[in-house]
This record gives structure tokens, sequence and C-alpha cells, in this order.
């Protein structure tokens, strides 16, 4: 599992943050309102399709943090392996 450092982004008016990151890891859990991407929760909303994703797939993960939420703002399939670093 890999989760890249946060990128902020301010609203026009520059007063409102919002924290993004990216995460690569295997898809373990899929339910209606959230997916479990190599131990980490990301909750999902309508906006973003998660159904033809299969158990198991290696997937990047878009989302943005609300609170204590990871709200996804885009998913997909990725090519890279999910390896887990030693050391």
């Amino acid at each position: 599992m890999r989760i890249w450092p946060a990128i902020e982004t301010a609203s026009r008016g520059g007063s409102l943050t919002m924290e993004n990151k990216v995460l690569i890891g295997t898809l373990t859990e899929r339910y209606p309102n959230y997916l479990i991407v190599s131990g980490v929760r990301i909750d999902v909303t309508e906006r973003v399709a998660v159904d033809q994703l299969p158990i198991g797939a290696s997937v990047t993960v878009a989302y943005a943090l609300e609170g204590d939420k990871r709200i996804a703002t885009s998913i997909r399939r990725s090519t890279e392996r999910n390896n887990t670093p030693t050391g």
C-alpha cells in the first residue's frame, strides 16, 4: 500500500482547504457505502462507480480527507503491483 503526500487546494476565496491524497492498494472488501483497500476504509458516493472492480484488484484511489473520513473522488484499476515496503 502506498499513500502519496497531501496536495492542498483552496477554494476561490482561499479560506477553505481540503487535503487530497492518492492510495494504491488491493481492493479487499466492497460494501454499498465504502471499500476496504489494503486495510484502509474509503467511503464512496454514488458519483464513484465501484461495481466493476473485482475483489483482489489493484486499484488507485484518489480521495479527499473530510475530518476523519476518506471520501473517494476517483477509483481506477491500477497496473502497478502492490509491493509492501519492508524494513
